[in-house]
């Protein structure tokens, strides 16, 4: 795990500093050719010492550079290694000169609000998400097409390479936080939406990303690192990255084609087994996200290996089936033996910079008792607090129960929510996708 998150790490920053990178290869070259002339020089049958001297000291002084080179480059990862010297603070506002306004001002924008969407309060935090039924109901009944946007990623990138060092921090500090508590942090390759999900265009435009790129843009957008001795000193507010406008006195998310943030699809499934049981889980406290709290059967991100040619909608069923396979240690079984999932939902995460979330549901093809979960991701609920569901009238109480749980995360309350409008629209569909009884 150690040498992964190293081998992440490295190469992420090498990629990005690709001219430091470029001095200290060529302080390498310059210091391995010095080696070979001077093996070669003291070979000679008749060598001068002088020319030996000279290359002599000409390889002391590469190798000097080269190690000095190094060092400078370590040192400033390094300086965030020591635990407790940063910590991160959560913002609920953002500052503006005309202004301060909190997540619950922020509002869609016009081409959003023309779609329905709408901002809604995830009860009992301080979260807020943006939704639209229109949307929903469009997704589940229609397939959408894929299309590669490879300019949105140069987008992302160039804006962190202009943040610089100050923005890097806040991957330095994160790294070594993981490291101290035992935590994975690795950069895996992303399927990011690039445009907006749109009525009636039946295509959504993509690009490939990585998780620290998605880290960088959307997951610290609102967060300061600070140092702990003094709070009053920020390293870097997140908040400058936040994609919004201002008209009128009036906070707007920006749409997720004019944002600069990497937008990582999130995925999450409600799986309902075979002899009738809703599958959930408590995510492992040492989880990036959603730690030690409530969580849907199968909940992450889109990998860019979920694709499935230029089928959108396909490619997201593939990713919610993945995670929910991974999660439950079904990992012997394929998507098909699996089960059959549908998506029934989407929405925006405004703590995440909008950062988009598609949410599910799975009808399982494996019994309550053939589930075990993963345990470095999440802990099975008590089988006492489960009950089966055999009626709708069953799901949408146990819907309801679960929606008042203290500790229920963001995704898994969007999945009931979504469900739930379903349910209200199409209850047949309902009842015949999960095989329930209608009374």
């Amino acid at each position: 795990m150690r040498f992964r998150m190293y081998r992440d790490y490295f190469w992420y920053i090498a990629m990005l500093k690709k001219k430091e990178t470029f001095i200290i290869l060529v302080d390498f070259g310059i210091f391995l050719a010095t080696v070979y002339a001077f093996i070669e020089q003291m070979r000679l049958e008749f060598n001068s010492s002088a020319i030996s001297f000279s290359i002599g000291i000409l390889l002391f002084l590469s190798l000097i550079k080269f190690v000095w080179d190094c060092y400078k480059m370590y040192s400033d990862y390094a300086a965030y290694k020591g635990e407790g010297k940063y910590t991160t603070e959560q913002i609920e506002q953002i500052l503006n000169e005309k202004g301060i306004y909190k997540l619950a001002d922020i509002r869609p924008g016009s081409d959003e609000e023309s779609r329905g969407f709408q901002v809604h309060p995830v009860p009992d935090s301080r979260e807020y998400v943006l939704y639209s039924d229109e949307i929903d109901h469009y997704l589940r009944t229609t397939e959408i097409r894929l299309t590669l946007h490879t300019r949105k990623y140069a987008k992302v990138r160039d804006q962190i390479k202009k943040e610089g060092d100050a923005l890097l921090s806040f991957l330095r500090y994160n790294f070594y936080r993981s490291l101290n508590k035992g935590q994975h942090f690795y950069n895996e390759k992303k399927l990011c939406l690039s445009t907006d999900i749109c009525l009636h265009t039946n295509e959504a435009e993509c690009h490939k990303g990585s998780y620290f790129d998605t880290y960088l843009t959307n997951i610290i957008s609102m967060q300061k690192l600070i140092e702990a001795e003094n709070p009053e000193r920020a390293v870097f507010d997140g908040r400058r990255g936040y994609p919004y406008s201002l008209n009128a006195g009036i906070l707007k998310l920006c749409s997720i084609k004019d944002s600069c943030v990497n937008n990582e699809i999130g995925v999450s499934t409600l799986a309902f087994t075979k002899d009738g049981y809703l599958v959930l889980w408590n995510q492992n406290a040492l989880a990036q996200s959603s730690g030690a709290m409530l969580v849907p059967s199968g909940s992450g991100s889109a990998d860019w290996a979920d694709i499935v040619g230029t089928n959108f909608t396909k490619s997201i069923q593939k990713g919610m089936s993945r995670e929910l396979k991974e999660e439950s240690t079904l990992n012997r079984l394929s998507g098909e033996d699996i089960g059959e999932t549908r998506i029934v939902g989407f929405f925006r995460w405004i703590r995440k910079a909008g950062k988009p979330e598609f949410v599910g549901i799975t009808k399982m093809k494996v019994d309550w008792l053939d589930i075990n979960p993963e345990t470095k991701e999440v802990a099975r609920i008590s089988h006492a607090d489960n009950k089966t569901i055999k009626t709708l009238e069953q799901l949408t109480t146990t819907l309801a129960e679960i929606k008042d749980s203290p500790n229920i995360s963001v995704p898994l309350y969007m999945n009931i929510n979504a469900l739930e409008r379903y349910i209200a629209r199409d209850p047949a569909g309902v009842t015949a996708f999960l095989e329930l009884r209608a009374q």
